[in-house]
């Protein structure tokens, strides 16, 4: 590592951009021209964006880039919480260059910074053994639901849906402005911060489809979709979910709807059209502040699922530093704070995530507290459209 910290590094400035894309472009295999990062992740390489500023290179002497990191800033709100997040992507080193420590030295640099920035936890797409070295996990907790036509007619076989779906564009100004409406209404206790005016890039990177819902003149809701995914389903009543549903079906061979736990409203719908059901992690996450991140994903599960009274002490080897933590639920009151008190369980940085967040933690063996145990996982998720 000390070698790899020797690596300069520096973040890019505007002047950077067409020559960053075009490295990125080549790294991943694009040709710039039918597929590319500007098609791809309009939200970040769009028209009016710096997407450099956010970068972390390694460039050579002559400033041509030799790897790169990006890490974009989101704002989660979890119960009118705000958690400063930070997206890490397009991790990319040429070819040529692969094996002296690059790659590494850039992804050191930005999860030093977003620490310095203040981000309570970071985001990645990527293999679980490759990010694991930078404090990285996957975990968090998706369930997939998956529906065909044939499932729809066997649950209800004369079933006609009476909302209109149509295709969002982007100059669909009022379909647009419902949307941000409902996403940043009190039914939506969980949800990334979307900017009015890159709303519509959100909904349309990686490659997805949006689609709105109206009920004559209400608005009912929308759904993003990749192909045969539904990565996002949001309605203003549950009483349009059906309909959505079965007009998100026709002409598929299959769709599998993708849902955070704590969308309890929407899973219950959808489990009794689902032929199958997966639960699982498939987004690595580095907790970078677990006081600041614990206490609203457990308030926001305790809206759902009322958390037993219990109190532990958790001794955690951050990533960002040690944490000591009391964390208590008394008559449906929630806290989160530092202690002196005596531990009732050491984890790593990785056990840690692990416990909190995930199913399967070796660790949940070594809590005594079996009340406190119940707790976990907490319903750390990011849907498709905010993630980088």
């Amino acid at each position: 590592m000390e070698e790899e910290r020797k690596i300069k590094v520096s973040k890019g400035d505007t002047s950077d951009n067409e020559d960053y894309v075009d490295f990125i472009n080549y790294v991943f295999g694009f040709n710039g021209y039918d597929s590319s990062f500007y098609k791809l992740l309009p939200k970040l390489f769009g028209r009016g964006n710096d997407p450099a500023k956010d970068t972390y290179f390694v460039k050579d002497g002559t400033g041509r880039i030799l790897a790169c990191v990006g890490a974009f800033l989101l704002e989660m709100s979890v119960c009118d919480k705000k958690i400063k997040a930070c997206g890490i992507g397009n991790v990319a080193v040429h070819p040529r260059h692969r094996g002296k420590g690059y790659m590494k030295a850039a992804m050191h640099s930005a999860c030093d910074g977003a620490i310095k920035q203040g981000c309570s936890m970071l985001v990645l797409s990527g293999k679980r053994t490759r990010y694991d070295h930078f404090g990285f996990e996957k975990c968090g907790t998706e369930a997939c639901y998956t529906v065909t036509e044939k499932t729809l007619k066997d649950r209800d076989p004369d079933a006609r849906p009476t909302l209109l779906m149509k295709r969002l564009e982007r100059e669909d100004a009022i379909g647009l402005d419902n949307i941000y409406s409902l996403h940043n209404s009190s039914a939506r206790p969980f949800r990334y911060e979307r900017p009015r005016e890159k709303l519509y890039d959100i909904l349309t990177s990686w490659q997805s489809v949006p689609y709105v819902f109206y009920d004559k003149e209400a608005f009912a809701g929308w759904a993003v979709v990749k192909r045969n995914d539904v990565n996002e389903a949001v309605f203003s009543d549950v009483k349009y979910l059906k309909d959505m549903i079965y007009l998100l079906a026709k002409d598929k061979s299959h769709l599998c709807f993708h849902i955070p736990e704590c969308d309890v409203t929407c899973a219950d719908v959808l489990y009794h059209y689902a032929e199958t059901v997966y639960v699982g992690a498939d987004l690595c996450f580095n907790i970078l502040s677990y006081e600041k991140t614990l206490l609203p994903l457990m308030e926001l599960k305790n809206g759902y699922e009322k958390l037993i009274d219990a109190s532990a002490v958790f001794d955690i080897d951050g990533f960002a530093g040690r944490e000591k933590l009391m964390i208590r639920v008394s008559g449906g009151k929630i806290s989160v704070a530092f202690t002196d008190l005596p531990a009732d369980i050491e984890l790593s940085h990785l056990e840690a995530m692990q416990l909190f967040f995930t199913h399967k933690a070796p660790a949940r063996a070594r809590l005594k507290n079996r009340e406190a145990l119940t707790w976990f996982p907490l319903p750390l998720y990011i849907y498709s459209p905010d993630n980088v």
